[in-house]
């Protein structure tokens, strides 16, 4: 499918997670809009280009990569990346652990195209997984949209988040966590948004993708980092197949 003229962005920053952006991947080609472009960009993940090129006949997803230093952040660094490389003016975002339900572009789609809002929330299913060994396989073993176990219904989240481009030139872009402390990333982000647009913001409560609590931290999963040490070098992932 062309990617001409996207109406919608969304942006995916990965790193070290393979098995988790194949399922990224698959949630946003299942969305029921179909006029978006998708946007990965690895931070120094030498995985992530060998999952892309499985889906690069699908000419809306790109593929960049982080070519400064490494620096530890949640994903704010690609973040800009992914913004200064879009090509329409809204921007959604779906790290590599978490999925979108069908709905989810449609629904931003909706509400941004409206010209009344620049930040709009959805909400999601909060499932808990727990972290450490184990975690990222437990999450492969799962189908696609299976939000079983969730314990909430929540609504504050880059996940379910979609915003303007304007947004971002009238506040400003992504920043990284100051060295050991969380002031910045998504939450600071939001805040931002708030105090600038808080009248140009809406919620609304279409349930539109799945949060898998603690998976921003599954990093600490030595079991799966291990694997990927040990796999060979035509192997691409440790779960899927």
């Amino acid at each position: 499918m062309k990617k001409s003229n996207p109406k919608i962005t969304v942006i995916t920053p990965t790193y070290y997670r393979p098995d988790l952006l194949k399922r990224t991947i698959l949630s946003i080609q299942n969305q029921t809009f179909k006029e978006y472009e998708h946007i990965i960009v690895a931070d120094h993940c030498p995985y992530a280009e060998k999952v892309y090129k499985l889906f690069e006949d699908d000419e809306r997803i790109r593929f960049f990569k982080n070519t400064n230093p490494h620096i530890k952040n949640a994903g704010s660094v690609v973040k800009n990346i992914g913004y200064e490389k879009a090509k329409s003016k809204f921007i959604c975002y779906c790290d590599d652990d978490n999925v979108y339900l069908k709905n989810h572009l449609a629904v931003m789609y909706r509400e941004l195209s409206k010209n009344t809002n620049d930040i709009v929330y959805t909400k999601y299913y909060h499932v808990p997984l727990g972290s450490g060994d184990g975690v990222i396989e437990k999450l492969c073993q799962r189908e696609l949209y299976d939000y079983s176990g969730y314990d909430h219904v929540g609504n504050t989240d880059n996940l379910n988040m979609g915003h303007t481009v304007d947004a971002l030139i009238k506040c400003g872009g992504w920043k990284s966590d100051s060295p050991g402390k969380r002031d910045g990333e998504d939450t600071e982000l939001m805040k931002r948004f708030e105090s600038i647009l808080g009248d140009r913001t809406i919620r609304v409560d279409d349930i539109t993708c799945i949060y898998y609590a603690r998976a921003a931290c599954i990093i600490d999963d030595n079991q799966y980092k291990d694997s990927l040490k040990k796999m060979k070098k035509e192997q691409i992932y440790v779960y899927n197949k």
